[in-house]
């Protein structure tokens, strides 16, 4: 499964763009992001998201998950295209 790596800096419409775009070829990926700003950034890109993929007739899903190492954890959104 492709990931998309978010940052505080990611600009949430590109970010979108690149999770639509790897939704329609390969109907799910993984996005992560780590600390407050860049959870947000991630937050709004899968908002914007949602909103190409039911303006083209089809929806997400998602699932998110915590994952913990040396003392850094990690916000992931399993993502799957619905329909």
């Amino acid at each position: 499964m492709k990931c998309v790596r978010v940052s505080k800096d990611s600009a949430p419409a590109q970010v979108a763009g690149a999770i639509a775009g790897i939704l329609r070829e390969d109907g799910e990926v993984l996005v992560q992001a780590m600390g407050a700003a860049a959870v947000n950034q991630m937050a709004k890109a899968t908002a914007v998201a949602r909103r190409f993929m039911r303006d083209e007739g089809s929806d997400l899903s998602l699932q998110p998950r915590l994952e913990t190492s040396d003392d850094l954890t990690r916000v992931i959104f399993e993502v799957k295209k619905i329909g």
